[in-house]
């Protein structure tokens, strides 16, 4: 792929337009600001933001709490949860959970690239440490249920999925012959080649393999399946799986595209928890984690076939050559007519 400017996500569109005849003129390169043109359609982009969506949308959907009550105001699944303002509080809270023998996951209000987030602390300890790290920077946190099942981000850009991809966390499989460690070494080296970011454990990361007994030492048999971390993003080792939408039912798709227009965004990132995204969420137990009003493509572009611009490609055509007319260019779109009150409202475990 060329080298058109150093922001990554602006470079990704770049491309796309150029094999799409379209023109485009870099802005701000610091910044990452460019725009890209027709003779009847301007786009501007700053990094991974399009400017699509309204502002009240992209400030809705940063709040994960409005986010939460927006989608359950609406019958979407969403994970419990409670909110704190105070250290002492949130600990409380969590450490009476975690003696109920509930897997919480910990994490700042407002945010994004999972920065604060602690996913199954399991003792009081890494608890408290959990809640240090979200509040760091923020003025309130929120502890919500831990929701089992696979991850996947599904990009949507005007009642149309995009793309979709399954997060999987940093991993290596046992050989007989190599400690974790090496596992790790080598795969690391594969990443390099791929120039994907290296598979890096953090101090939660060793405290669940330490809960897991699992020995960076030690030599596991061949095919054994170890689990490095319980997040999954590709900054720290996390890997990217594509998955065909068209294997996806009508119910998830019309789950998806819904979580989209209950925030009013055109463009969205949906982070969907499900033990099998080809089962309607209907019939098993899944949620929407979260919702992205700035997702971006590379998401999709470091998956299965590390070097095709595909996600950057289809929003292009979608934006610039998609028929809207009578569609969503001229509707107005609105939250739901009831008041809703973001004041002092939980979703309580």
């Amino acid at each position: 792929m060329k080298k058109i400017i150093e922001n990554r996500y602006a470079n990704l569109y770049l491309n796309a337009a150029i094999k799409l005849g379209l023109e485009y003129s870099i802005l701000n390169e610091e910044i990452g600001l460019v725009r890209i043109y027709s003779d009847k359609t301007v786009l501007d982009i700053s990094s991974n933001v399009l400017g699509v969506n309204s502002q009240l949308s992209s400030n809705l959907s940063v709040n994960k709490v409005k986010t939460s009550i927006l989608l359950k105001s609406q019958n979407i699944p969403t994970p419990k949860f409670k909110t704190f303002t105070e250290e002492i509080a949130a600990n409380t809270y969590a450490i009476n959970q975690l003696k109920k023998k509930k897997a919480l996951v910990v994490k700042p209000i407002s945010g994004s690239l999972s920065i604060g987030i602690t996913v199954k602390p399991s003792t009081p300890a890494q608890i408290r440490n959990a809640v240090k790290e979200a509040f760091e920077g923020n003025s309130s946190i929120m502890i919500e249920e831990y929701i089992p099942g696979k991850h996947f981000r599904i990009t949507i850009l005007d009642d149309e999925i995009i793309a979709i991809t399954q997060r999987i966390a940093a991993n290596v499989t046992g050989d007989g012959k190599q400690t974790v460690t090496e596992l790790i070494q080598q795969k690391n080296a594969q990443r390099e080649k791929m120039q994907l970011p290296p598979i890096f454990l953090r101090k939660k990361d060793l405290h669940y393999l330490k809960e897991e007994n699992i020995d960076l030492q030690k030599i596991y048999p061949k095919g054994t399946y170890i689990l490095l971390q319980l997040g999954c993003d590709l900054d720290i080792g996390g890997e990217r799986v594509r998955i065909d939408k068209e294997n996806i039912p009508q119910e998830n798709r019309e789950l998806f595209i819904n979580a989209a227009k209950t925030l009013s965004l055109r463009f969205a990132g949906i982070d969907y928890i499900t033990p099998n995204i080809t089962t309607p969420h209907t019939l098993i137990r899944s949620a929407i984690n979260e919702i992205n009003s700035a997702p971006d493509s590379d998401v999709h572009y470091r998956d299965t076939f590390p070097h095709d611009n595909y996600a950057a490609e289809r929003i292009m055509k979608n934006i610039f050559f998609k028929n809207t007319s009578g569609k969503r260019k001229n509707e107005a779109w609105h939250l739901s007519k009831s008041s809703i009150s973001f004041r002092g409202i939980e979703a309580t475990l």
